[in-house]
């Protein structure tokens, strides 16, 4: 009979990467996904990152941004001091023209952001210095 109609059935898979909020668990998932690096976001390989750079699903997490330590230790910042904040990271993507470091401070419930300086150490590491003086606290 001609008035048979075929039917197509196809399978979808859905990825939803949202749930993925840092690199690490992004790259070691079983999903397709990957890190956008400027973006700081987990999204499937369809998607376009900025700059175009992005840790494939099929790379190893060793290649993700970290903060390594945070100098000085302690989190009290002397008043009326001159004072250096300095973040030691791998991985960390290069700060460029539109997109900068910064330190974000909360002080006395008051948020101050305060510019970071971007510089290499090695092949995979890098610094931000962060510079607290009485100007910027006013």
């Amino acid at each position: 009979d001609s008035s048979i109609a075929s039917v197509l059935i196809q399978a979808f898979t859905i990825v939803d990467c949202s749930f993925n909020t840092d690199c690490t668990s992004c790259i070691d998932s079983d999903s397709p996904c990957g890190w956008c690096l400027y973006d700081s976001i987990c999204v499937p390989e369809v998607y376009t990152c900025y700059m175009g750079e992005w840790i494939e699903p099929t790379e190893n997490a060793d290649r993700c941004p970290r903060v390594d330590s945070l100098l000085p230790t302690s989190s009290l910042i002397p008043a009326r001091q001159r004072t250096s904040i300095t973040l030691l990271g791998s991985n960390l993507p290069p700060a460029i023209a539109v997109y900068a470091y910064c330190c974000i401070l909360k002080i006395n419930n008051e948020t101050i952001m305060v510019e970071g300086i971007w510089s290499n150490i090695s092949e995979t590491s890098s610094q931000i210095d962060c510079v607290i003086s009485d100007e910027t606290l006013q």
